[in-house]
């Protein structure tokens, strides 16, 4: 199995006392359904002394189901700065609130309602998540990597005694057996910002992931999504794909409701900064008729260099096909949209080797309203989402002289894309092509290696998120 691990997978928060938030976004589909679950986790303003503190997680669901459990106590958080480990407790059972990866026996007698999550191991109680590696991608990556301030060895998972419980819980997953642990999440919106109701009242899962493709070619060193520059505070904010691609096997149970599942496409992503941006659209797909094509396309116009009132629109196309990332990006390609506020996406791009399209359309009444954070009203109603989009991809590969070389060599859809549209004022189709301003559209094609430099300081040296 191969690693698939991207940079800023770690915490990005450096203490400074402006508005900062950090979200995690989890999905699988389910087949021969159609519908998906989502699970969105954040932080705003940890330092709390701010009236938009929080610390919140959403879950949408099929039939239109929200679910949101929100605090501004943000203490209850806490996360790694340099890898995928992070948790909340919402309700303990003792007086003491966790703030590290503790092993299942002790997670179980301290935490009543909360979460913990890691590289290979994602907990919860009443809430759990057994998700992003299996234990088998964990035994192969520290048999072959030396432990080191990036990666946490067997050694230490041992002492942990979490290596003999994700054995004896991806085995009862896969045998379609009683797990482990299972957990509830349930809805609590008492502190949540903005009239968005729950629609459920409590929703159960437990589930383990085989990655397939990360943010680049199999096999290679995974990339920042928004490219090396996304490790300087330049973008407003920050986005990273963490898995294109995945396979989930488990079960997820939604108001008494069970839906079991194996080899379940799945999806993760995270962002960081201050605020989204002003504007976006999203498409994620990876349930084409084609199997092995994961897509991922985004637009917005967001903030730079952190000075009021600057922005740029930029986008980006990233298709993962056949053990290989095209990547079409607007430093190295021509990116343009024509998206309604609801309804209809179109987007093309086009590179030096590939041009690429996409078309997607959802129903009038498909919409999902979901949270999002705002710099000036933190996590408020702000974006709508549906899993039954209709997406077609095409791709044309081009010749020397940009042409394309006859018919697409993939042309591909599904009836069950992640589309998304959000922020505004959005009065009408929104019409744009990328155009990153210089000197960054320039200085982000310089080949600098951000992570292989981050290796090598010493750890209380290391930017956090890298």
């Amino acid at each position: 199995m191969t690693e698939v691990s991207t940079p800023h997978s770690g915490y990005h928060y450096n203490g400074a006392k402006r508005r900062f938030f950090e979200g995690w976004y989890f999905k699988v589909t389910l087949p021969g359904e159609g519908q998906s679950f989502a699970w969105m986790y954040s932080i705003e303003d940890p330092a709390g002394d701010s009236k938009f503190r929080g610390c919140g997680a959403q879950v949408m669901g099929p039939d239109k189901a929200y679910l949101v459990q929100h605090t501004d106590n943000t203490r209850i958080f806490w996360a790694d700065r340099h890898e995928l480990v992070l948790g909340a407790c919402f309700k303990g059972k003792t007086g003491a609130v966790p703030r590290e990866l503790l092993d299942g026996d002790r997670f179980t007698r301290t935490v009543e309602q909360g979460y913990q999550a890691a590289l290979t191991w994602h907990q919860g109680w009443p809430m759990l998540l057994v998700f992003m590696l299996s234990i088998n991608q964990l035994l192969l990556h520290t048999e072959t990597t030396k432990p080191s301030k990036r990666h946490i060895g067997v050694e230490t998972y041992e002492q942990l005694g979490l290596i003999n419980q994700a054995r004896q819980s991806c085995a009862a997953v896969y045998q379609d057996s009683v797990l482990m642990y299972a957990g509830t999440l349930e809805s609590d919106d008492s502190s949540a910002a903005g009239n968005l109701p729950p629609t459920v009242k409590s929703v159960k899962w437990a589930y383990s992931t085989r990655p397939i493709y990360g943010w680049g070619d199999t096999g290679s060193d995974q990339k920042s999504t928004a490219g090396w520059l996304a490790a300087m505070p330049v973008f407003e904010p920050h986005w990273q794909v963490l898995m294109a691609h995945g396979l989930s096997t488990g079960w997820i149970e939604c108001d008494g409701k069970r839906y079991d599942f194996h080899d379940a496409p799945s999806y993760s992503e995270k962002n960081w900064g201050g605020r989204f941006p002003s504007k976006w659209w999203w498409v994620v797909c990876n349930t084409f008729d084609n199997p092995d094509v994961a897509l991922t396309a985004v637009g917005a116009r967001r903030g730079i260099l952190n000075i009021p009132g600057v922005e740029e629109d930029v986008g980006l196309i990233g298709i993962h096909w056949q053990g290989k990332f095209i990547e079409l990006v607007p430093w190295t390609a021509a990116v343009s949209w024509e998206i309604a506020p609801w309804g209809q996406w179109k987007a093309w791009a086009k590179g030096e080797s590939y041009e690429a399209c996409i078309e997607a359309t959802a129903g009038p009444d498909d919409g999902t309203v979901l949270r999002a954070p705002t710099e000036k009203q933190g996590l408020i109603p702000l974006c709508q989402d549906t899993f039954l989009g209709k997406v077609r991809l095409q791709l044309w590969r081009l010749d020397k002289h940009g042409q394309r070389e006859g018919s697409p060599v993939l042309d591909t859809s599904s009836t069950s894309g992640a589309l998304e549209t959000g922020g505004g004022p959005w009065p009408a189709t929104w019409t744009a092509q990328a155009k990153m301003q210089q000197p960054l559209k320039s200085i982000v094609q310089i080949p600098i290696d951000v992570r292989g430099i981050a290796e090598a300081l010493p750890g209380d040296l290391l930017p956090p998120g890298l």
